[in-house]
């Protein structure tokens, strides 16, 4: 019943969302899954739950073909727009420059460019990009190596 373009919400608690998760891919595909997001849906201090507290419930999202899923994105404000320059005139426009680590991940590697500098996320931290992203990256000279750190030209 979705268009070519459409994409379903579906809201469930915890109990179930591990279950639903796995139909949605057997309905849907698992390549046309979108977004898993959890919402808050209590603003109160409540005392009733059996082992812990939860004041979330998920949305699933997934499209009915990923490859044609286009959101309607939000235009950047002054602010935001701000944090973008290009110093360097980049062919590709503005950009502004992002840690390469992030706080939760799966896998974490290190990598030795072609230019002798040994990258790995620092401790207790992911690599933002997957290994491959990173050489694509490196290869159209979109890090940037400073003295101490090394960033992603985005």
């Amino acid at each position: 019943m979705l268009s070519n373009d459409g994409v379903i919400f579906i809201s469930i608690d915890d109990n179930e969302v591990a279950q639903l998760r796995k139909i949605c891919d057997e309905i849907f595909g698992e390549s046309n899954f979108v977004a898993q997001i959890i919402w808050k849906k209590k603003n109160v201090v409540q005392n009733d739950a059996k082992f812990m507290s939860t004041d979330h419930e998920y949305l699933l999202c997934y499209a009915k073909s990923a490859d044609n899923l286009k959101f309607n994105l939000l235009p950047r404000t002054k602010e935001q727009e701000e944090r973008y320059q290009n110093p360097d005139n980049d062919q590709r426009g503005s950009w502004t420059s992002v840690a390469l680590q992030a706080k939760s991940g799966s896998k974490t590697y290190e990598v030795t460019f072609t230019n002798g500098v040994s990258w790995k996320p620092v401790e207790g931290t992911y690599p933002m990009l997957s290994k491959e992203s990173l050489l694509t990256a490196y290869d159209e000279g979109r890090l940037l190596f400073g003295k101490d750190e090394l960033t992603f030209h985005d």
